[in-house]
Order: C-alpha cells, then sequence, then structure tokens
C-alpha cells in the first residue's frame, strides 16, 4: 500500500511553486511526484489557506454510543452481569439511546466484557455431549420401531399400460435386442 507523502515535501512543494520555480507539471517530475498530487496540494492551499495538511473528516454517522453511555453499560453488566443484549438494549431506550442487539454485541466485545447469560443460546450440555435430539410427539402417529415403506415402481406394474408398452417396444427395437 502505497505511504502517504510526508508534510515536508508537501511543504518544499508549495513554496517552490510560490518562489516561481516552475510550474506544477515541471514541480512535479522534479520532486518525484505525481501531477495530480501537486495538483490536489495546490487547490487545498487555496481553499484552506495552510500548506500544511488538512484535518481528515470522519466517514458515516456519530456513533451513538458514546463514552457516558459505553460507562453507563459498564456499570449496568457490572452491577448485574446476568444482562441480556436485549435487555441491556432495554434499559439503554430507557434513557434515550437506541441500540440494535448486534450493536449492543459489538460494543460488548470491544469494551472486553462478557456476559454470564446468552438467552439464544440452547441449555447449557457438558463438554463432548451430543446435542439433544428434537422430541417426537408420541401423538404424531409415528411409529418409530418400524422402517418406513417406500412403493418402488416396477416395470411389470405397468405392463398393461399401452403406452408405456410402446415406448418398451420402440427402446427395444432401437437397441437391436429383438
Amino acid at each position: 500500500m502505497a505511504q502517504p507523502i510526508s508534510d515536508d515535501l508537501r511543504t518544499r512543494i508549495l513554496e517552490a511553486f510560490e518562489a516561481g520555480a516552475g510550474c506544477l507539471r515541471v514541480l512535479a517530475t522534479q520532486f518525484r511526484v505525481s501531477w495530480g498530487y501537486c495538483k490536489k496540494i495546490r487547490m487545498q492551499q487555496v481553499l484552506s489557506g495552510e500548506k500544511k495538511r488538512p484535518p481528515q473528516r470522519r466517514h458515516g454517522p456519530v456513533s451513538r454510543m458514546t463514552a457516558e453511555v459505553q460507562q453507563q453499560v459498564r456499570d449496568w453488566v457490572g452491577a448485574q452481569p446476568d444482562l441480556t443484549e436485549v435487555e441491556l438494549c432495554e434499559r439503554l431506550a430507557g434513557i434515550g439511546v437506541k441500540a440494535s442487539r448486534s450493536l449492543m454485541g459489538r460494543l460488548l466485545r470491544r469494551m472486553g466484557l462478557r456476559l454470564k447469560k446468552n438467552s439464544s443460546r440452547g441449555r447449557a450440555r457438558h463438554r463432548g455431549q451430543p446435542r439433544a435430539a428434537q422430541a417426537v410427539p408420541r401423538d404424531s402417529g409415528c411409529d418409530l420401531g418400524r422402517k418406513a415403506e417406500v412403493p418402488r415402481r416396477k416395470r411389470s406394474d405397468h405392463a398393461d399400460d399401452p403406452v408405456v408398452r410402446a415406448s418398451a417396444e420402440r427402446r427395444t427395437r432401437e437397441r437391436g435386442y429383438s
């Protein structure tokens, strides 16, 4: 990935341009930078009036999870560690901060906090034990003790059907079995 050009080089290019050492194209080749970069820093200087790099703008919306909100969540989890993410979201809604469950999970991971309870999981089991199978209701009409019978089609079942018989005879003739 390309490295940013230092502020020192930026300043030297702009000072050389102001001193009349050449146009931006000539200065770009002299300082071994692109002509587009020279145009960009000159335009930034014209707009801001400064030779130094302008501060970067923030991309995206400002987070609702401010330092005060994070401290409040930390206090709630410290006082009651068995809160679920949904309960924390409801508490935040009570103080006027809207948060989804996924946002709450990301916030907790970023803060290094862990919850004791997770409502989306199943029951706890010992390590190495298989997951419990879902129960089949007794009144479902299924007899779990016997195999299921699946009917299979046989050619002899359709021997009296004229369409099936004609296609079978045609295949026999085409293959040369007659």
